[in-house]
């Protein structure tokens, strides 16, 4: 089972124009419901957060809602959570989820390690990621990842796919329950969830080790997924 996820309080219904740039994000998920519709996923706008999961007032921003919806649908039973942010769609609707599993395992690439400032890094160590077939976690190399210290492990959370197996399940209960104090800033600052998935990643191998890191152009390129 597949759950197509997207988490957003806005009106994400279809749109009454498909020329009308304003409902671009409303013609994003139409696109990605009527994918999952034809390969029979069950597609999901979540609008807020239910039970033990509730955000709480003023503590966290809204973006931290994907992790939450993630979670109710690990609860449910999924066997994959497919999450796209609220402007990523679907390119190739052809494609099933399976289709995309097996060309992205051509695209994975290393974690580099760097030390130093942004003008004076050093490559310090090179990581070989896990093979596709082990990982909990596939997540994009960051769009600007080229220009930062952290390129380490600098995924983006805005579209990523997770294995609903035991280790998939304790990477996002550690994710949401990350509790140093520097990374609790992420509650309610950019970059929000993905600053602690990244800083959980270069603190500790052993998460490097659940995340199989493609190549950026994989999702944002020509003849590319989404």
């Amino acid at each position: 089972r597949v759950l197509v996820l997207q988490a957003d309080d806005r009106d994400m219904s279809p749109p009454s124009d498909w020329t009308d740039p304003s409902q671009f994000l409303r013609a994003a998920a139409a696109v990605n419901a009527a994918w999952a519709c034809r390969h029979q996923y069950t597609y999901r706008v979540v609008r807020h957060a239910k039970g033990i999961w509730r955000l709480g007032a003023g503590k966290r921003n809204q973006s931290w809602l994907k992790v939450v919806a993630a979670a109710e649908g690990v609860l449910e039973g999924f066997d994959w959570i497919f999450f796209l942010d609220s402007d990523a769609f679907i390119n190739r609707v052809q494609d099933s989820l399976t289709d995309m599993l097996r060309e992205c395992g051509r695209w994975g690439v290393k974690w580099q390690l760097f030390e130093g400032q942004r003008k004076g890094w050093n490559l310090t160590s090179e990581e070989d990621g896990v093979p596709i077939s082990e990982a909990s976690l596939i997540a994009s190399e960051n769009w600007n990842q080229r220009h930062t210290t952290v390129r380490a492990a600098n995924v983006n959370a805005g579209v990523w796919i997770l294995r609903s197996c035991r280790k998939g399940r304790a990477l996002l209960r550690d994710w949401w329950e990350a509790e140093e104090e520097k990374w609790r800033k992420y509650d309610r600052k950019y970059d929000f969830e993905q600053g602690v998935l990244n800083g959980l990643v270069r603190k500790n191998a052993s998460y490097r080790k659940l995340i199989f890191k493609v190549q950026h152009p994989w999702i944002n390129g020509h003849n590319a997924h989404l």
